[in-house]
C-alpha cells in the first residue's frame, strides 16, 4: 500500500509521461475532504512520509492528534511546520484507522496543499470500497442474491473509476459515490458476507470500445416499473452498460412508493443566483418518462435548467426522492412535486431484485436481466485477457 501511493503522489509531482503498465484495480483513491485544515487523529499505528523524497517523518501511534493546514511555505502537522506539501500517513497494521474531522477511514491517507487548502485522499481496498459504500446506501438488509448482485454493480463501479481515473489526483470524490469511510461497514445486514461472496467480480460491458474494467454500472431502491440508460436520464459523461426495461415488479408496487416534496423558491433563486422563481417545468427523457432537468423561468423572464442530480443534492435525497416526478403546481414559497420510486431511474431496481430472488433467481441471472449485453468476470481474468491482447498486438 505504501509504494502504491506515494508512486501515485509521486506520479502527480512529476508528471504522466510513460504508458501505465496494464494492472487491474485493487484500490480506488477518494477525496475525502478538502479544506483549509483538518484534524487527524490516529486509532492504531501510523508512520508519515515526505511522499516526495519517500523518507519518514514521524510516527502517528494511538491516539495522537494533529491539526493539519495549509501554509504558505509548506504543510503544518501540529506544531510543526514542513517545508514540503505533501505527506502520506501509512497504517503499520490492518487494524489502524484514521479520524479526520471525526470521520473514520482505514488504509493510507495522502494530504497535500494546493492554493491554501488541503486535500485529504484516502486509499482503500476495493472490498472495503463496497462494503461501505453499501453500508451507507442500505436501510434494510436486502434478499441475498439481490445483496450480492448490488456488491458487483459496486464494485464494476468502483473498478471503472479506479481504471480510468489512474495518473489523476483521486478517483472520485467520496461524497459523490456515497463514501463515508470505514465505520460505515459495521451494520449487520449482511453487506460484509455479500462483498466477501462476490470478491473481485465485476459486470464487463460487451459493447465495442468498452473500458478494460467495468462501467459507470448504477442501481436504485424503487424504479417505479420504468428504467433507462444512465446517460440518457443524468447526462452523464463515462462509458454506460445499462439499458432501458420496464419492471412489473415494480410497476405494480408504484403506489406504495409514493412520495411528495415542496422545494422551497427562495433556495432554488439563491442557487440560480436571481431574485424569484416565476415558472418551473419538468425535462423529460421521451422514452421512460425519467425526469432529467427542471426548467425553470426567473421573474426577468430569463431561462434556467437545475438537472436532477443537482437537484436532488440541493434539498437532500430523503426528499427529492427520485426522477419519477411531476410538477403539482406552485406556492407563494414553494414548487410542489409528487413522485413515486426511489434513486435514479437507471440500472438494477432493487426492489424488483429483491422479487426475482424470493423467486429463486441468483445473481447472475438477475443482474443479465438488468444488464443484458454484460458478463460477469473476475478481475484477475480480465487482466490476463487484455495482457494477451496486447501481446497480440505487438506480434502483428
Amino acid at each position: 500500500m505504501r509504494k502504491s501511493l506515494i508512486a501515485f503522489i509521486t506520479l502527480l509531482s512529476c508528471g504522466f509521461t510513460e504508458t501505465p503498465e496494464i494492472k487491474a484495480p485493487k484500490e480506488i483513491r477518494l477525496l475525502v475532504a478538502s479544506r483549509k485544515g483538518a484534524l487527524i487523529e490516529s486509532r492504531g499505528h501510523y508512520r508519515v512520509y515526505d511522499t516526495l523524497s519517500q523518507e519518514p517523518l514521524t510516527f502517528a501511534n494511538k491516539g495522537k492528534r494533529l491539526w493539519v493546514e495549509a501554509r504558505d511555505e509548506g504543510l503544518r502537522l501540529g506544531d510543526t511546520l514542513l517545508n514540503i506539501k505533501q505527506v502520506v500517513f501509512i497504517p503499520q497494521d490492518k487494524k489502524s484507522t484514521l479520524l479526520i474531522d471525526g470521520i473514520q477511514y482505514g488504509g493510507a491517507v495522502a494530504i497535500y496543499s494546493n492554493n491554501g487548502k488541503i486535500f485529504c485522499v484516502n486509499e482503500v481496498n476495493l472490498e472495503e470500497y463496497v462494503a461501505s459504500v453499501l453500508s451507507n446506501k442500505l436501510d434494510h438488509k436486502a434478499e441475498r442474491e439481490a445483496l450480492h448482485a448490488l456488491a458487483i454493480i459496486e464494485r464494476t463501479r468502483a473498478a471503472y473509476l479506479a481504471h480510468t481515473g489512474e495518473g489523476k489526483n483521486w478517483h472520485a470524490v467520496a461524497e459523490d459515490v456515497g463514501y463515508t469511510g470505514y465505520g460505515s461497514t459495521k451494520k449487520k445486514i449482511g453487506i460484509e458476507e455479500a462483498a466477501l461472496a462476490t470478491r473481485s467480480f465485476i459486470l464487463q460491458s460487451g459493447k465495442q470500445n468498452a473500458p478494460l474494467f467495468g462501467f459507470d454500472a448504477p442501481w436504485c431502491m424503487h424504479s417505479a416499473g420504468a428504467l433507462a440508460p444512465l446517460s440518457s436520464v443524468a447526462r452523464k459523461v463515462g462509458f454506460d452498460s445499462s439499458i432501458y426495461t420496464t419492471s412489473a415488479f415494480a410497476k405494480k408496487d408504484a403506489k406504495a412508493a409514493k412520495w411528495s416534496y415542496e422545494l422551497d423558491r427562495s433556495t432554488l433563486a439563491k442557487a440560480l443566483k436571481v431574485d424569484a422563481i416565476k415558472e418551473v417545468e419538468v425535462i423529460c427523457e421521451p422514452k421512460s418518462s425519467k425526469v432529467r432537468a427542471l426548467k425553470i423561468r426567473d421573474d426577468e423572464n430569463g431561462m434556467h435548467e437545475v438537472d436532477f442530480t443537482t437537484l436532488q443534492h440541493l434539498f437532500g435525497h430523503e426528499f427529492v426522492q427520485s426522477n419519477t416526478f411531476q410538477v403539482m403546481g406552485m406556492t407563494k414559497k414553494g414548487v410542489l412535486l409528487e413522485g413515486t420510486g426511489r434513486g435514479i431511474g437507471s440500472g438494477l431496481c432493487l426492489y424488483s431484485a429483491e422479487q426475482m430472488s424470493l423467486l429463486g433467481q441468483d445473481a447472475l441471472e438477475i443482474l443479465s436481466t438488468f444488464f443484458p449485453q454484460t458478463k460477469v468476470e473476475k478481475l484477475d481474468a480480465l487482466i490476463e485477457q487484455a495482457q494477451a491482447r496486447a501481446q497480440l498486438g505487438k506480434k502483428s
